[in-house]
């Protein structure tokens, strides 16, 4: 039988078993289930807590940190989003059911790690069973039921006007009352993100209690081990039972991963002597879970040449058929926000600050952008004109690939995400100076068309914020001012307030006293409060619509 045939009745079974005991008949069946194994799916990496890196393997991917955001190459693995920062926040007193599973070698008489559900879900995604995600509908295309293909057709071939996540949280150490840690953070992100009509929830939480991954709770990535000697994580991020043996775990890890729809290759070629690093390893158990987001907590990151960020993420992808999903990593004592700052990396946004004064539009080519967008600027002009005219006046819309899309027109769908993504952004992060000299003169871009036209012609465009570097030591031209207590930034002699129309709603909020969630202007720049512009909102849904991304389920949906 078709594995993912069998899915799909294994799907309807639990569904039937889930309203059976929902209406109270008496049945044996009627507890604490969990779907098959062939129900597994994976998810992505992202990084906060500096700069990232392009160039990343498979077998080495991992929070690197350089001047300039980039996206990964299509064959790559996702590369991080670095930030770095320093700060924790209060913790909550709720209290709920942990997940558990312990990655201590256990005796092969003992007991399986003990793993129970947060808040004791009822079986598993059972509301949702037949709810089937963009990817599943576009793998699975040629087998899909009537009523299957109907669900299809109505959910995935348009984009989303409400979408709803859920989060598998996994700590890297034996993290007690982990609920009290997670629910501000969950409070903030969702006070963040609601506008763009998108919404997180718990799916559960694991504990892995002694993992070699993370000695005391400190996840080294520079740091790798062959599969071999991975085996008590391979059984706990799988679910399997304590007695299963090395090679058993690692045929499950592989035909999970062949399930949902990896290439055979970097599946096949897998053994127990490949050498990973410590993310190596985890993307691919995330991609095991690639229903949900996958959220590593550790008490300390190690990063190479010796530094700690407070957490990092991956951008979204080209290659949905990697054998890696990214995934966000988060430092346990880190601000609150963090999280909300590293879930906007992993649905594709990038920092609002640049490193230099004025916008470096072949820095926005990065990567594997240079693959769909292979002539630069001429190429993002073709773009950007066949998608709003050749004015770049006519409405964004809601771009989306339709699960009946064939993988060979994706390549237009890149083209315009790496054409619009990060110009749609700078357009609220630049503005212009018709002359420098006259303070006076300098606005913003009334529109997106105005400032695209401006800057593909070859203009310049001032950033907002930016790094400088005076007598070796680099800060922001923007701080919090002693005497104002606003965002104040400084453009030569010329400093304005982020009550400011220059600065208002893109570098500053409510009044100035807040920064944009996608800055460093955070808690060690005396900002506790950092939010998203609307712009940014509206891209977030681009970024969603990869087909990475699309592997994620929409709770917001039902059958």
């Amino acid at each position: 039988m078709n594995p993912k045939r069998f899915t799909l009745q294994t799907q309807r079974w639990i569904i039937l078993v889930f309203v059976l005991c929902g209406v109270g008949l008496a049945w044996s069946g009627c507890g604490p289930t969990t779907l098959p194994p062939t129900e597994t799916t994976p998810d992505t990496l992202e990084q906060e807590g500096g700069a990232e890196k392009s160039g990343s393997t498979e077998e080495s991917t991992g929070p690197e940190n350089v001047a300039d955001v980039t996206e990964p190459s299509p064959e790559e693995e996702p590369t991080p989003e670095n930030d770095t920062l320093d700060a924790s926040g209060p913790e909550s007193n709720e209290e709920t059911v942990e997940q558990r599973a312990d990655s201590e070698p256990p005796p092969e008489s003992e007991p399986a790690p003990e793993v129970l559900a947060k808040d004791n879900p009822p079986p598993q995604d059972a509301p949702n069973a037949i709810a089937l995600t963009w990817w599943e509908c576009h793998t699975q295309q040629n087998q899909l039921s009537l009523s299957e293909q109907d669900f299809c057709d109505k959910h995935h071939t348009q984009a989303p006007n409400t979408v709803t996540f859920k989060i598998r949280w996994i700590f890297l150490y034996n993290k007690s009352n982990p609920t009290n840690w997670i629910q501000p953070r969950l409070k903030i992100l969702n006070e963040r993100f609601r506008p763009a009509n998108i919404t997180f929830e718990t799916h559960s939480i694991t504990l892995l209690k002694n993992t070699v991954l993370a000695p005391n709770g400190e996840h080294d990535n520079t740091q790798s081990f062959k599969l071999k000697d991975l085996k008590n994580e391979m059984v706990a991020l799988l679910k399997l039972p304590a007695n299963t043996s090395a090679q058993a775990a690692l045929d499950t890890l592989k035909q999970r991963l062949l399930d949902n729809g990896v290439t055979a290759s970097s599946v096949n070629s897998m053994t127990l002597n490949t050498t990973l690093n410590n993310n190596g390893f985890l993307y691919r158990t995330s991609r095991v879970w690639e229903k949900e987001i996958n959220i590593f907590v550790a008490k300390k990151l190690l990063a190479s040449g010796g530094k700690t960020p407070g957490g990092y993420a991956s951008l979204p992808a080209f290659a949905p058929h990697s054998v890696t999903r990214g995934s966000i990593l988060l430092k346990e004592a880190y601000r609150e926000d963090a999280l909300a700052h590293e879930v906007g990396h992993y649905f594709g946004l990038v920092h609002t600050q640049a490193t230099q004064e004025t916008l470096n539009l072949a820095s926005l080519n990065a990567s594997a952008c240079k693959t769909y967008l292979p002539n630069g600027v001429a190429s993002m002009k073709t773009v950007l004109q066949k998608q709003l005219g050749s004015q770049y006046s006519q409405p964004l819309g809601k771009p989306f690939l339709s699960y009946k899309a064939a993988t060979t027109t994706w390549k237009d769908y890149y083209a315009l995400r790496c054409a619009i993504g990060r110009l749609y952004i700078s357009w609220i992060n630049t503005f212009q100076k018709p002359d420098v000299n006259a303070p006076t003169t300098w606005k913003n871009f009334a529109t997106f068309g105005e400032f695209a036209q401006h800057v593909l012609d070859g203009k310049k465009a001032y950033e907002k914020l930016f790094s400088k570097t005076v007598n070796g030591k680099t800060s922001f031209n923007c701080k919090l001012g002693s005497t104002s207590k606003v965002v104040e930034c400084t453009y030569g002699s010329k400093t304005y307030l982020g009550t400011d129309a220059l600065l208002k709603d893109s570098i500053a909020f409510q009044s100035g006293k807040a920064s944009n969630l996608m800055s460093y202007l955070n808690n060690a720049t005396s900002f506790p409060i950092r939010l998203l512009a609307k712009e940014q909102a509206t891209m977030l849904f681009y970024h969603i619509g990869s087909p990475d991304r699309l592997s994620l389920r929409n709770y917001a949906i039902s059958p």
